[in-house]
């Protein structure tokens, strides 16, 4: 499978759970039961397992869902713009935000 086919597999199995996802580890172990059970959706035949869809958010989404995926960027926006707020505030101290 390309990249692309694993997008289109990684989307097709977020809508099968689509608020809270598959857990950890779901996208792996649907590759893997997917496989051996010789699936496919449409013309997108599963010819081999795969840990991960080469795509972090696709991948998020399969395994946390809508509701994990919006907390993970919601936390890592709030994370920018505090890290900004630090940094135009503590501008002359430059070995205090070369931590950042």
């Amino acid at each position: 499978m390309n990249r692309i086919n694993l997008w289109k597999y990684g989307y097709i199995l977020f809508l099968e759970d689509p608020y809270f996802g598959k857990g950890p580890g779901g996208f792996a172990i649907a590759s893997y039961n997917d496989f051996f059970a010789n699936k496919s959706y449409g013309d997108l035949v599963i010819d081999d397992t795969h840990n991960h869809p080469h795509n972090f958010i696709i991948q998020f989404m399969v395994e946390w869902g809508i509701f994990g995926t919006l907390l993970i960027f919601i936390l890592f926006i709030k994370l920018c713009i505090t890290s900004l707020k630090y940094y135009f505030h503590f501008k002359k101290k430059q070995l205090l935000i070369s931590g950042l």
